[in-house]
């Protein structure tokens, strides 16, 4: 027994949504997080180094002779600054570095428990409504304008064949002889679909009243003419028409059927996997924190 759209969508509508995932240890619960011990960070120059240097400076205004002091004084303490300032630098792209790294793992992860969770439960419905949407509102809207467009054709169509099939020699015109029907089969004229008012009046032997006795005799065969909707060659192209629109039918409700078995799993995800991505989330998590707490001790 095939299953219809609307089915299948009754039983979408019964699906509730997954639990949200949260670290396994829970956010209150989380070791929070320490810098890096102070010994590991860079050692600025004492401010009381850079006070001696100063105040040999001053000592050397007092004595000329000992003018060279200072220099002597402020070269290592130079160095050691460069040297510093250099690791300092390091440590600190290091630390961005981590920090970058940590940022970009944390938020891949939270990609992959948001398509196993609610928001991804989310997307999976809002994707099946838009199915639904399209086999129960635009599939039909475009099916009916395409039937309209095609009957108001093959009502055209059916009506020009049966105007073929109304020959002018089998019709009783008044003021139509033998001689004159002659001319209009030499003329290509031969049944009501050919008959034309201008083109008649130009023919020798016929004037405006024989052409309008013509012009009457096809709009009486035009209506005794009745639209046929059985007709079998109108039920073939009829359905040539219908024909997209039933397989794009198919096509949706095999996609709710798809969709209906992936809300079904992401409603019920497995425990196991529950359970590891919340150890990993907390794992990111301190991580992250970490890295940041690091490069907020640094600056």
């Amino acid at each position: 027994m095939t299953t219809t759209l609307e089915e299948l969508w009754r039983q979408v509508e019964a699906i509730t949504p997954p639990e949200p995932i949260f670290a396994s240890t829970g956010p209150e619960s989380l070791m929070l997080p320490v810098p890096l011990p102070v010994d590991m960070q860079p050692r600025k120059v004492p401010v009381r180094a850079w006070a001696a240097v100063g105040a040999v400076a001053l000592l050397s205004l007092l004595v000329p002779t000992l003018l060279w002091l200072p220099i002597v004084a402020a070269v290592p303490l130079g160095i050691w600054t460069l040297a510093t300032g250099s690791t300092r630098r390091v440590e600190t792209r290091r630390r961005e570095t981590a920090l970058a790294e940590a940022g970009r793992e944390h938020a891949a992860l939270i990609q992959t428990v948001d398509a196993v969770g609610p928001a991804g439960f989310a997307s999976i419905r809002r994707d099946l409504e838009t199915t639904r949407h399209q086999h129960d509102v635009e599939v039909p809207a475009a099916e009916g304008r395409a039937l309209a467009a095609f009957e108001r054709t093959a009502a055209q169509q059916q009506l020009r064949t049966y105007l073929a099939r109304c020959s002018i020699d089998r019709a009783t015109i008044p003021g139509l002889g033998p001689s004159r029907r002659a001319t209009l089969r030499a003329s290509g004229v031969t049944t009501a679909a050919q008959v034309d008012g201008a083109l008649i009046d130009t023919l020798p032997g016929f004037g405006p009243v024989l052409a309008g006795a013509l012009v009457d005799w096809r709009n009486a065969c035009t209506a005794a003419f009745r639209f046929d909707p059985a007709d079998p060659a109108m039920v073939q192209n009829r359905e040539e028409v219908l024909r997209p629109f039933r397989q794009r039918r198919a096509e949706l409700t095999s996609l709710m059927a798809k969709g209906l078995g992936d809300l079904r799993l992401i409603s019920r995800p497995p425990s196991k996997e529950v359970a590891q991505l919340g150890q990993r989330l907390a794992v990111t998590s301190q991580r992250l924190a970490q890295a940041q707490l690091d490069v907020a001790a640094i600056r």
